[in-house]
């Protein structure tokens, strides 16, 4: 089977992260790889911004939080429920 449908295949999300840092080399793979994806007209008009303090990471999730009550949108008012539903990802693991 061709690599690229083994990877895809075997793709797996994780929700649970573990609270240290990941290291540089592998966060700029990271990266590396986003500025690799495809894009509409090969624009590649995005820009990336990575945020590891957490403190910072929580504010913005209730900020993002409190914003998100005003929005009448029922998937939204949903997530707003969950109690452990952050909109910004804390990926240290």
């Amino acid at each position: 089977m061709n690599e690229t449908l083994k990877v895809i295949k075997s793709r797996r999300t994780t929700r649970k992260f573990k609270s240290e840092q990941i290291k540089n080399e592998e966060l700029q793979s990271i990266i590396e790889a986003g500025l690799y994806a495809p894009s509409a007209h090969n624009q590649q008009s995005w820009n990336f911004t990575v945020i590891q303090n957490k403190e910072i990471i929580q504010e913005l999730n209730r900020e993002s939080k409190e914003a998100a009550k005003g929005f009448n949108d029922e998937v939204i008012q949903k997530w707003l429920t969950t109690r452990n539903w952050m909109y910004f990802m804390e990926l240290l693991h």
